[in-house]
């Protein structure tokens, strides 16, 4: 088993920081406001918050070595006009949304892809990580509320994040193996930082550091 490259595990950290901080897509996507108007919807809209890691996450191609190919600002810009379109029914985005780009159990049209998707596993993985960590669902923080929290502070969501892509383990095919272990991890983390019990095993270096590229 292995992990997912450093070049990815970055690109997770760097989205988590940007989408919670309010500060996710540049002015291509919203024009001249600089005020984006969406981490609100992020906590009051049923599905967007997950919808919208779907999207990113569906964004990313890499190549035969697992490395990301192309610079993930693609995929912040993609999850942003989805983002967009929810704020804002007039929006169109072009392209338009297929299907598959927000669940990602659906088969992915290769016309617009350069490169290779994460597998299917980890896309899959990564939704339900976003959902249970934006609707209180993670088992070992049960009786904790920390979604208030989350949202209050954009570096702990982004390590929240780092720590859940670092542990997650993918095959040789680089489909995830060890989801459920790095979703517990990363809720162990955030119970940590609202007060509760430490993580048991103590952390590793390589569990909690940023993987900077």
């Amino acid at each position: 088993m292995g992990r997912l490259d450093a070049s990815v595990r970055d690109a997770f950290r760097f989205f988590a920081w940007y989408l919670t901080n309010g500060t996710l897509g540049g002015t291509d996507v919203w024009g001249n406001d600089e005020q984006h108007w969406y981490t609100e919807l992020l906590l009051e809209s049923p599905g967007t918050y997950e919808n919208t890691w779907s999207v990113f996450v569906s964004g990313l191609t890499v190549d035969d070595s697992g490395a990301l190919n192309r610079h993930p600002e693609d995929a912040y810009d993609r999850a942003a006009q989805f983002l967009r379109a929810q704020v804002d029914p007039r929006y169109v985005a072009e392209p338009a949304f297929d299907a598959a780009e927000i669940d990602p159990r659906l088969p992915r049209p290769d016309a617009r892809r350069q490169g290779r998707g994460l597998h299917t596993t980890v896309r899959v993985a990564t939704r339900d990580f976003a959902g249970a960590l934006r609707h209180g669902r993670l088992v070992a923080l049960a009786g904790i509320a920390y979604v208030e929290t989350l949202a209050e502070r954009p570096s702990l969501m982004e390590s929240v994040w780092s720590i859940f892509v670092n542990v997650l383990d993918i095959d040789d095919a680089g489909a995830a193996v060890t989801p459920l272990h790095a979703m517990d991890r990363a809720a162990q983390f955030l119970g940590e930082a609202c007060g509760g019990p430490e993580a048991v095993p103590p952390w590793a270096s390589w569990e909690i550091e940023p993987p900077f590229v």
